[in-house]
């Protein structure tokens, strides 16, 4: 019977080689986020990031897979939705509460915006201040996919998941629920600022 023989070289890579395998996947399942960044930022693909986005400063940002995105947006600021839960349909603990449960909206090879409008010009408020335009509101079912991590906005102070949409599968009203909650919040805006303009 022939004996196997390791070279001590061989042994050593080995043992180091099992080592780091198990230290990477170890850190990938105890912080899959921080991992993908680490490595896409050291040369690797983000193999979560999907194919069609052109988005340079997504590059290294980890993403879920593809799912269904449900909630709001307004004319005033079309490339933010608000997710909220679609059993409830209730925005209200999502508006001015922080940004958690608001996303970036980009939409990727489909106009939103043009499959907004007409919701947009049924559904609206007035504005505030009270010169500003009114916002329309659009209640949007949504397909892509959604950051798992925030990242900040332009002014590097709110951050915010971003929704990357390549199919929008339904544009509905809001709930009048939905409507009551944003045209008080507004008229609360302008009763405050007529307040400090006295």
């Amino acid at each position: 019977m022939r004996r196997f023989e390791v070279s001590l070289p061989t042994a050593i890579f080995a043992i180091i080689f099992v080592a780091a395998s198990s230290m990477l996947s170890t850190w990938y399942w105890t912080d899959r986020d921080a991992f993908i960044t680490a490595s896409c930022e050291a040369g690797l693909p983000n193999f979560t990031k999907p194919a069609q986005l052109a988005a340079p400063e997504l590059e290294c940002v980890p993403f879920n897979s593809r799912q269904s995105g449900f909630g709001y947006v307004n004319s005033a600021e079309p490339g933010t939705i608000i997710l909220v839960s679609e059993d409830t349909l209730d925005p209200k603990a999502h508006l001015y509460g922080g940004y958690d449960d608001s996303a970036v909206l980009k939409c990727q090879a489909i106009d939103c915006e043009d499959l907004f409008r007409d919701q947009f010009a049924a559904t609206f408020v007035e504005g505030c201040p009270a010169h500003e335009q009114a916002k329309g509101f659009a209640g949007v079912r949504l397909k892509g996919w959604l950051t798992s991590v925030y990242s900040a906005g332009e002014d590097d102070q709110n951050t915010m998941r971003t929704f990357v949409a390549d199919e929008v599968v339904e544009v509905f009203a809001p709930t009048d629920q939905a409507m009551a909650e944003w045209s008080s919040t507004m008229q609360r805006c302008r009763e405050a600022l007529d307040e400090d303009a006295k």
